[in-house]
């Protein structure tokens, strides 16, 4: 007995010893093999990508910053550059505040691309800051410029005064104290947001809950501006005692918002000149027949996404079978289709993101491709469809949140100069009976997007429905008509089938005399992807040559259409190694013989 507790004794050593071993050294070794370390500088873990390391330079030390950089395409000569303008902001900062108001040593991290500085810091936006570590992390390139000195204020503000109560005001100031918000002048875009009656009431801006369901593209501006409005009014000094903990009711709010209002009219009369400069330069699409595919983000990883290396080489694929136009499609969610809820904007560097659409705005302009952007609502085990308010309240509730959050592509469009907008996509029950609502909607960003706009009608049940076309530069549809109801048609019947879907389309286009663009079209590599496009997946069952089939069908009956502006196909991944795997019974036509025939009819000229 005296032996078996011995026994017992070793065992239970033995384990007590694995378990401490594994609590101490299993994290290391863990992220020795993943390869992630800490570095005190930054906060935060990051990847240490043996490429990106090399890339590590600490540039520049003085008296404020320690410049770090990631970039080759930054010299130290331009550094040096950066340097003394972070030091002139700092001196009119502090000629504005006073002696008193004292510096921060801050580590300056700069960054070649967005993935570059995901892959590091896993957050791709354009600049942020890290208060515990007093670091700013920026993308600065040919095309974007995040050095705008808002991150640096921030910092210094919170360093002097502490964290105030109203986001809103803190970051007022920061563009305020910045240069050149976002390379250009915020003054001018709340201008243009003010005179497009785009401005919301202050109250909800003041309120931190609630002006999370606003655009940062319309905050920011919009900030600074009243920020500025502040300091007229109140003086610095007497701002800057209010700052921390001012809490304004609700006869103050009302009044500021009149006044600020009011400072608003005078300041957007100085910029209307260049508003209608701008409006009338807009480079809009140009009437080319737009071969396009929808370019979808499949990765989910910062590497492999919209704004990676990878990205760039799948759109490189596309210009060689003839594309000369992509849709770019930015996703937000619905936990219930029957229940209105404040849309969130998918900001997580996995996700697709703002600056993903900005990288891909750059590589298309690189490729000669036009660019549609088609923001679209995912909902769990359903569809767009699917979407149902259940009473007038929440229709109402409905309309105001969709607004708010296909106003913020709208901006995004608008800033960085994307021609085309799908404001909506397969919402066919928010659509038929609900006409007026979008004709408001499609007018309110007219006054504000240059662009040419268009909206995604499901084929089935809404877009022989709908009766507001004339408000729209495109009739826009999800083209997924069945070409035969056969198990085995011949080529013939495929095409008969075709012509007949176009002749469909094109008796409701004659209707509104607009130019028609397919949205969305698409067959799966399945047995009988003719029948309908909602076919169930069956892997057993792929058939490549049954989609080359269908494309071919309805590529020879489109072609000459001269009301046909443009096909967008379903779909095109972001990584081109996802067409190896499972997904090759799907709409995917990498590798497949539909890729052959899109070439074929894409290097053909339409018009």
């Amino acid at each position: 007995m005296k032996r078996y507790y011995k026994f017992g004794i070793l065992v239970l050593s033995i384990g007590i010893i694995l378990v401490i071993s594994v609590y101490f050294f299993f994290p290391i070794i863990r992220a020795k093999a993943s390869h992630v370390y800490q570095d005190k500088r930054r906060g935060f873990k990051y990847f240490n990508y043996t490429e990106l390391k090399e890339k590590e330079d600490t540039i520049l030390v003085s008296a404020n910053y320690t410049y770090i950089a990631y970039s080759k395409g930054v010299s130290k000569e331009e550094i040096e550059e950066l340097d003394k303008l972070n030091d002139k902001s700092f001196t009119a900062i502090q000629s504005l505040f006073g002696t008193s108001f004292k510096p921060a040593h801050i580590n300056y991290f700069i960054y070649d691309t967005f993935e570059e500085k995901g892959l590091i810091t896993n957050n791709t936006s354009l600049s942020n800051f890290d208060e515990t570590n007093k670091s700013v992390h920026t993308v600065i390139n040919n095309y974007v410029q995040g050095d705008d000195y808002t991150q640096d204020a921030i910092l210094l503000l919170r360093k002097n005064f502490g964290q105030p109560k109203m986001k809103f005001l803190e970051t007022g100031l920061s563009i305020y104290l910045g240069r050149n918000w976002r390379g250009l002048d915020y003054r001018y875009w709340a201008s243009k947001l003010f005179l497009s009656d785009n401005v919301p009431e202050l109250r909800n801006l003041l309120n931190n809950e609630t002006s999370k369901s606003e655009s940062n593209l319309l905050t920011e501006p919009l900030a600074g501006t009243f920020a500025a409005f502040l300091i007229q009014k109140f003086g610095i000094n007497a701002l800057m005692r209010k700052y921390a903990n001012w809490d304004p009711n609700e006869s103050e709010i009302n009044k500021l918002n009149k006044e600020w209002k009011e400072y608003l009219i005078r300041l957007s009369a100085a910029y209307k000149g260049k508003i209608a400069f701008e409006r009338n330069n807009f480079q809009k699409e140009k009437g080319v027949f737009l071969k396009g595919f929808s370019y979808a983000h499949v990765g989910y990883n910062i590497y492999n996404g919209y704004l990676s290396k990878e990205s760039f080489e799948s759109l490189k694929e596309l210009k060689k079978i003839g594309v000369n136009s992509i849709s770019i499609m930015p996703f937000t969610s619905m936990a219930n289709p029957n229940k209105p809820e404040p849309f969130k904007f998918w900001q997580s560097a996995f996700a697709e993101n703002d600056e993903s659409l900005i990288f891909l705005k750059e590589a298309a302009i690189k490729l000669s491709f036009v660019v549609m952007l088609k923001p679209q609502i995912w909902i769990r085990h359903g569809w767009p469809g699917d979407i149902r308010m259940e009473n007038n309240f929440d229709w109402r509730e409905f309309f105001k949140d969709y607004y708010r959050w296909i106003r913020h592509y709208a901006i995004l469009a608008e800033i960085y100069k994307i021609p085309i907008l799908c404001i909506g996509n397969e919402l066919s029950q928010t659509t038929v009976g609900h006409e007026k609502a979008w004709i408001k909607m499609a007018e309110q960003i007219r006054k504000f997007y240059d662009g040419k706009i268009t909206y995604g009608a499901n084929w089935d049940n809404e877009f022989e429905k709908l009766n507001f076309w004339k408000y729209f530069d495109y009739i826009g549809i999800s083209q997924y008509y069945p070409l035969s109801d056969k198990a085995f048609p011949t080529d013939e019947d495929l095409e008969t089938g075709a012509v007949s879907v176009i002749n469909r389309i094109d008796s409701i286009r004659e209707k509104f005399n607009i130019p028609v663009l397919f949205t969305e079209i698409g067959y799966k590599s399945t047995k009988a992807p003719w029948k309908t496009a909602l076919e169930k997946d069956d892997i057993i069952d792929t058939n490549y040559s049954n989609q080359a089939r269908c494309y071919d069908a309805i590529l020879k009956a489109c072609y000459g259409k001269k009301w046909l502006a443009g096909i967008f196909w379903w779909k095109w991944p972001s990584y081109l190694s996802y067409g190896d795997n499972s997904d090759r019974h799907a709409y995917n036509i990498i590798k497949k013989p539909a890729e052959e025939v899109v070439k074929k009819w894409y290097s053909k000229r339409w018009n």
